[in-house]
């Protein structure tokens, strides 16, 4: 019965960051194709730009407020 538990753990492990890579994925492949995607009714712009070392580093504050500009 342990098995089992820890297979469908494990399962859903791999399931889980396997569907979080293939969203990304589709994302970024339907940004360069059309410059958008959709969730729902939804449609989003994408836009690119460069980002430098400061992008890459986890500041809360900072995405707090970027998420407050947009609404």
């Amino acid at each position: 019965m342990s098995h089992l538990i820890f297979g469908a753990v494990i399962g859903f492990v791999i399931g889980f960051f396997g569907g979080w890579v293939q969203a990304h994925q589709t994302v970024a492949t339907e940004c360069k194709k059309l410059g958008s995607f959709y969730v729902g009714n939804t449609v989003f712009d994408c836009k690119p730009r460069l980002v430098d070392q400061s992008d890459l580093q986890f500041h809360p504050q900072h995405n707090n407020e970027k998420g407050s500009e947009h609404g």
